[in-house]
């Protein structure tokens, strides 16, 4: 199991001071690998995988969502094997009796695991391309935000900010786009922590920005120095 556990790094994200946060490189998964994965997970979840259109993708899917049985397990003293999901009525995977709460996200090359002890957590990742996405999702935006984009120095970016920490939030509430009305997202009137003694440790990670979201109860946190070209979002409610 030790070669699939050497895909992913553990990462450490102010403010959040319980918790836990995996990085994963899913890019060039061998056959090994992919056969210790498939060895952890259940019939039900790689019939989930095996419904993805391509091999690369099942692939992967398999790989993230062994990684996060293993980090739960490992977290509750518990059997692989015994770990098994509920879903919400959006589909949206738990586990009994509230032990733990999770959420994952990948784009491209890496997966993003978060876990909380007590809270709903949603997690997202983006990969920043080429694509003209603010002109995709534009009718997703509230005023106020496309207002803050136009000021922005390099407004592509920040729709990736932006949209990172809005699917944070619908992914902690557990209803994704499903939700209505979408939540409207604010600048935090102060500005991530910089500078935070504890930022020598390894993987620690000091948030770019920070979202108030519209009912003003919950902040959603983005991360951008992670790894390069990519946005990390973490809302916790």
């Amino acid at each position: 199991m030790e070669i699939l556990l050497g895909r992913s790094v553990e990462i450490f994200l102010f403010p959040f001071s319980s918790g836990w946060f995996w990085l994963i490189d899913i890019e060039n998964i061998n056959l090994e690998e992919l056969a210790i994965a498939r060895s952890v997970l259940n019939e039900e979840d790689l019939k989930k995988s095996s419904r993805l259109k391509f091999e690369k993708d099942r692939n992967r899917s398999v790989v993230i969502h062994a990684l996060l049985k293993i980090y739960i397990a490992k977290i509750l003293d518990a059997s692989v094997k015994s770990i098994k999901f509920l879903h919400n009525r959006f589909g949206k995977p738990c586990l009994p009796d509230s032990l733990l709460y999770f959420n994952l996200s990948h784009s491209n090359n890496y997966a993003f695991i978060g876990i909380h002890p007590s809270k709903d957590i949603g997690v997202d990742i983006e990969k920043i391309d080429d694509k003209n996405a603010l002109e995709t999702f534009d009718n997703f935006l509230y005023p106020n935000e496309k207002e803050w984009l136009s000021a922005h120095s390099h407004p592509k970016e920040g729709f990736y900010t932006l949209w990172c920490a809005k699917e944070a939030y619908l992914k902690a509430l557990g209803s994704g786009f499903s939700t209505h009305p979408l939540p409207m997202l604010k600048p935090a009137s102060t500005h991530p922590q910089k500078n935070h003694p504890i930022e020598k440790i390894e993987h620690f990670f000091t948030p770019s920005e920070e979202f108030v979201i519209s009912d003003h109860k919950y902040e959603a946190y983005v991360y951008d120095k992670v790894i390069n070209d990519y946005k990390l979002a973490v809302c916790i409610i």
